[in-house]
């Protein structure tokens, strides 16, 4: 992982933070790294990466507050 990588990943941390996942291999229990939010649809898509058994995936999430500022 880049620094920048890293950096936008901090970035992304508080409107995904309540979103965790668990692996869908190992079952430990993982936050997203990066997230895109559709405004329209009020949804959230969460990308994980496992450090445990290097799977990545991802989840979606309907939201009904908003997480971020404008």
């Amino acid at each position: 992982m880049t620094m920048a990588d890293f950096v936008a990943m901090v970035g992304e941390f508080p409107r995904s933070n309540p979103y965790a996942d668990c692996c869908p291999r190992c079952r430990e229990m993982r936050f997203p790294y990066s997230v895109a939010i559709n405004e329209e649809e009020l949804g959230l898509k969460g990308r994980y990466w496992c450090s445990d058994c290097k799977h990545d995936w991802a989840c979606g999430y309907a939201i009904d507050a908003p997480l971020w500022l404008p």
